[in-house]
């Protein structure tokens, strides 16, 4: 069973599932509506209300969707950094998803991820983690997931995680499975006017950190996987455009 993956996280870990709890965005700690002094102004449940949010996720969801051979049952997936799960509700709603696992580090996220999955009627089909950490530690170490994605994720984890970040979501890819990878170019540039003195993460402050497709590309070769689709994508976010990068491997 899905459910019982989970039961393997260490002591620290907490899990939250929708039968016990109150439901995405594209990062552990989000961008927030607008900036109060060093501490962001968020309502997480309009977060993916916003066009924009709703379009990006889904323009993964259609990468996926269109490259990736999934189960003709269904895949099951594990979303790293779900925010308020917007990707997974979107490929649950298109009937690609058997079930799915939103983890984050954001406990006000998760509450909306739960409320939104238990209002569209997932909530026995997707499950949130609260995670502790934001190297992947707590994520199950076995293959077991037929896709494991990071969308605008690890641009916000500091530089000295993410090779072991991206080692141990690699890890959790079942044969056949996929690695989905969406990360934006020039973090940095692009995230001008916040930084991690406006916290989160979960208020250990958060990192811009610019990723590579050549990071990411050799992480995918070092553990096994292979690298199938590489695309560069514009986006409208925040009021501009701006560049990301999304790569798909593959475990054969």
């Amino acid at each position: 069973m899905m459910g019982n993956f989970f039961t393997q996280l260490k002591p620290d870990s907490q899990q939250h599932s929708h039968s016990h709890s109150h439901g995405h965005g594209h990062s552990h700690g989000g961008h927030g509506d607008s900036h109060g002094g060093d501490k962001w102004v968020v309502n997480w449940d309009e977060w993916d209300s916003k066009a924009e949010m709703r379009d990006s996720a889904e323009q993964i969801a259609q990468h996926i969707i269109t490259q990736c051979d999934l189960p003709a049952e269904g895949a099951t997936m594990l979303d790293f950094g779900c925010g308020t799960g917007l990707l997974l509700r979107n490929l649950m709603a298109k009937g690609k998803l058997k079930s799915g696992f939103g983890t984050d580090v954001e406990k006000e996220m998760l509450k909306v991820f739960e409320k939104k999955a238990e209002t569209e009627g997932f909530s026995d089909k997707l499950t949130s983690v609260l995670l502790k950490s934001t190297d992947g530690r707590e994520v199950p170490e076995q293959g077991t997931f037929d896709i494991v994605s990071t969308v605008y994720v690890l641009g916000h984890i500091h530089a000295h995680e993410i090779q072991t970040t991206l080692d141990n979501l690699c890890a959790a890819v079942k044969s056949g499975g996929w690695l989905v990878v969406a990360e934006f170019d020039n973090i940095a540039e692009q995230h001008e006017g916040h930084g991690e003195d406006d916290k989160f993460v979960s208020e250990g402050g958060h990192a811009h950190t610019s990723i590579s497709v050549e990071d990411i590309s050799t992480a995918m070769i070092r553990n096994g996987l292979t690298v199938e689709h590489v695309t560069k994508n514009t986006l409208d976010l925040w009021g501009s455009q701006t560049t990301a990068n999304l790569l798909l491997g593959k475990r054969m």
